[in-house]
C-alpha cells in the first residue's frame, strides 16, 4: 500500500466514524481557504487549509480540549 493510499484509507475511517458539523469557511494566506469541522458527539476537530499562498494544503486534527493529533491517532480514536 502506498503512503497516499494509506492516508486516504485513514481519512475515510475518520470521516465515517464521526458526525461532522461544517464550520465557516474563512480566508487563509491571502488566496486560500480554511475551515474547521467538529464532531457533534465527541468534539474532534478537523481543520483544512487549501490554496494558501505560502504553505501547502493540509488537514490538522485536534481533540475537543485542543490537543493536536496525527491522522493515525484520529483514526484510532474513533468517536468517544
Amino acid at each position: 500500500m502506498t503512503p497516499n493510499e494509506r492516508r486516504a484509507e485513514l481519512e475515510a475511517q475518520v470521516q465515517a466514524a464521526h458526525d461532522w458539523c461544517d464550520g465557516a469557511l474563512r480566508q487563509w494566506e491571502a488566496c486560500g481557504t480554511a475551515s474547521t469541522e467538529v464532531c457533534t458527539i465527541c468534539g474532534l476537530r478537523r481543520t483544512s487549509y487549501a490554496g494558501g499562498q505560502n504553505s501547502p494544503d493540509s488537514i490538522e486534527y485536534a481533540t475537543a480540549g485542543g490537543e493536536s493529533l496525527t491522522l493515525a491517532e484520529a483514526a484510532r480514536r474513533g468517536c468517544e
